[in-house]
């Protein structure tokens, strides 16, 4: 391991242990009001992430109003980790991954996700919610979708849009690229166009979706994919492409876009980001993450 590597490595993790040491706080902030109405708040939570997840579900819920949680325990949650929930996210539904059942869809990948938050949404809007996302001012187009059944999306282009299919295939096979997604989009032509006729890039870590019953559609994406793909189809990254083909298809569907809805990549965050996603192993790049869930700590505390 060359020296530049080893001291990534290190500054990595004291990095991480002082942002779990700031966000623990959030073990001191009041709990979320119960409600069991409004739209499902889901997401798959590993015990790794479970402070973090806390912080995004609750300056989710300061800055909404919506308190309506749900999350899937990936395995790795102790009887601990269940009290705290319920301590903190009055109401919260907690279901196991084994629950997940499905004989035509791959397993891992976040595919338990999608398939829960498919069964989730067929009689209720579904916001799903990443762990490593932070709520930083009121989201009123989120509420404006959910009020209205407004699909929604996150993206980290400025300029993304939903484009036809082919217009997704031909930019796909322009891209030398062997990555699952960029492969998986170069063969879209195979679904049926009586529901795939639209894409856009997006991100399954902040997505609603209206009332609506999905799973013949994700079962035809993944069996006609999978048909093509073969293993490769059981690859991180197929999930992500069937989210944006439920999303891009929707009768209706807002873009959420940089500069207020930022995807956090290392570069400094504007004044203007209302909602940011700290993408992976950027989340313990600097100082951006720590700084802003400690305003967010002070904001559940009515200090900010």
């Amino acid at each position: 391991m060359s020296a530049p590597e080893l001291l990534r490595r290190i500054n990595s993790k004291v990095e991480a242990w002082r942002h779990h040491r700031a966000i623990s706080a959030v073990l001191n902030t009041p709990p979320t009001r119960e409600s069991g109405r409004d739209a499902v708040i889901f997401s798959q939570v590993c015990a790794r992430d479970f402070l973090i997840y806390l912080l995004a579900a609750k300056s989710f819920a300061h800055h909404t109003g919506l308190g309506r949680f749900a999350v899937l325990d990936d395995g790795s949650l102790t009887t601990e980790h269940h009290a705290l929930l319920r301590q903190h996210l009055r109401g919260i539904r907690i279901m196991h991954i084994s629950e997940v059942r499905s004989g035509t869809t791959p397993a891992g990948g976040c595919w338990e996700r999608l398939m829960k938050a498919v069964e989730l949404g067929s009689d209720a809007y579904v916001i799903q919610l990443d762990s490593d996302t932070l709520t930083l001012m009121p989201l009123g187009e989120v509420l404006d979708c959910v009020r209205h059944g407004t699909a929604f999306t996150l993206t980290a282009e400025v300029d993304a849009r939903v484009v036809p299919v082919s217009r997704a295939i031909e930019k796909a096979k322009g891209i030398d690229s062997l990555h699952i997604q960029i492969v998986a989009e170069s063969r879209l032509d195979c679904l049926s166009t009586s529901f795939a006729t639209k894409y856009i890039r997006g991100c399954a870590g902040f997505t609603g979706l209206p009332p609506g019953e999905r799973l013949p559609i994700v079962e035809h994406i993944s069996s006609r994919m999978g048909g093509i793909l073969d293993r490769r189809w059981s690859e991180w990254g197929t999930e992500q492409v069937t989210m944006n083909l439920l999303t891009a298809n929707s009768p209706d569907l807002m873009v959420l876009a940089p500069p207020i809805y930022e995807t956090y990549l290392g570069k400094p965050l504007g004044g203007q980001a209302k909602f940011v996603h700290f993408m992976g192993s950027y989340r313990y790049c600097g100082k951006a993450y720590r700084h802003h869930a400690l305003q967010a700590i002070e904001a559940l505390h009515g200090r900010a």
